[in-house]
């Protein structure tokens, strides 16, 4: 059976990680990178905030549109 990861396991595992670094005298980031593991971080400046904000208002409402269209054509449909 596949449980979904829990807060508890979620830390246990990176306590583990932590744990093996230690032992093997690395860094963190360098022993999870020997294991296969990248970190990757973008960031972006605060002029951006507003254009984000109007592209995830915009893909958001459209979907919101799409969904209340096909449930208003569903509802019509069963009822007809």
């Amino acid at each position: 059976m596949c449980r979904p990861p829990t807060y508890a396991r979620l830390s246990r595992g990176l306590r583990g990680w932590l744990r093996a670094a230690r032992e093997a005298g690395l860094e963190v980031e360098q022993y999870m990178a020997e294991h296969g593991l990248r970190h990757y971080t973008e960031y972006h400046p605060g002029s951006d905030f507003w254009a984000f904000q109007a592209i995830e208002s915009i893909w958001v409402l459209g979907l919101a549109a799409v969904l209340f269209t096909a449930a208003v054509w569903i509802v019509r449909r069963r009822t007809t």
